[in-house]
């Protein structure tokens, strides 16, 4: 008898708590891209092509690789916000490599969206690690080598 009173307050607490909970928990640690060298592939009916490339990255349509976080969220979240924070940049030394260069601003570019998966909410976040940086006189391609991801809904 004590069980299912102690069952049935607790199944009418759940929503309340799911409610006022944190909808996503990303922790507070600093992530490390580790840029790789030069990636160079061919076919042998056409010229070789190069792309940049780090440890764990992704490709865009752009041939540019992206950094790619997911994290579960709670089943009442529908719209998720990333922002970047101490971020480390480096010179890119082969810029001659983005294909686009009109694309890519001052910022560095985050897309967020909330994807589903077996019905269960994730955050997902693609974040381009380059961006211009106008220091004097033209502009200089930054990369990101390390930095925070802060992901809240």
């Amino acid at each position: 008898m004590y069980t299912k009173k102690l069952w049935t307050l607790i199944l009418i607490f759940i929503p309340f708590l799911a409610k006022t909970a944190d909808p996503v928990s990303t922790p507070d640690e600093r992530k490390k891209i580790e840029w790789l060298p030069v990636l160079e592939t061919s076919n042998p009916d056409e010229s070789p092509v190069r792309t940049l490339r780090f440890q764990g990255g992704s490709y865009n349509e752009d041939f540019l690789p992206e950094y790619v976080q997911t994290v579960k969220l709670n089943s009442n979240s529908s719209s998720i916000q990333a922002t970047l924070s101490s971020v480390e940049t480096d010179i890119l030394r082969e810029s001659n490599l983005i294909l686009h260069p009109e694309k890519i601003g001052t910022e560095f570019k985050i897309e967020t969206s909330v994807v589903y998966r077996k019905k269960v909410p994730f955050a997902s976040v693609r974040i381009l690690p380059i961006r211009k940086n106008k220091n004097g006189p033209g502009y200089r391609w930054r990369n990101v080598t390390t930095g925070k991801c802060k992901i809240t809904s």
